[in-house]
């Protein structure tokens, strides 16, 4: 599926598991942004995608928490189309970036993450909508915990 089917559908998931609070959202992007760090310490390829698409998600959740979709669409096409230097430079600029809610700079490094291990930002999403479309689980005080 295409980045702009998906991200709709994203929203809509969130919104049915009753995710509305954006300082727990915002924790979560920092939880999954530790994990895309470890996974790249590590070069484990299918940690970095499940990574990369969990993180896009929790960026995509906390910009509709903050009725900023339609920047997130803004954001998502111009971010594409540039680079950054490093992956550790990447991953310290969407920390910064999520804590000032500038969605532009999360997308693009995320996207500049994924190109350098020859993968898509659209590639990653898809993996990881694909993994929880279906999650069952419930809401603890803003958090989604999954069943086992």
């Amino acid at each position: 599926m295409k980045t702009e089917e998906i991200i709709p559908l994203v929203i809509q998931w969130a919104k049915d598991k009753n995710l509305n609070d954006p300082k727990k959202q915002t924790l979560k992007c920092y939880e999954e942004l530790g994990e895309l760090a470890k996974a790249i310490l590590e070069n484990d390829r299918d940690e970095i995608i499940d990574a990369i698409g969990d993180s896009f998600i929790t960026i995509i959740i906390l910009a509709s928490q903050r009725r900023l979709e339609k920047q997130l669409y803004v954001d998502l096409n111009e971010s594409l189309f540039t680079g950054c230097s490093t992956d550790s430079y990447s991953l310290a600029w969407i920390y910064s970036d999520i804590y000032n809610e500038e969605f532009y700079y999360c997308i693009f490094h995320l996207s500049d993450i994924a190109q350098k291990h020859n993968l898509t930002l659209n590639q990653c999403l898809n993996a990881a909508w694909n993994t929880i479309k279906n999650r069952k689980g419930k809401t603890v005080n803003g958090t989604f915990i999954k069943e086992k």
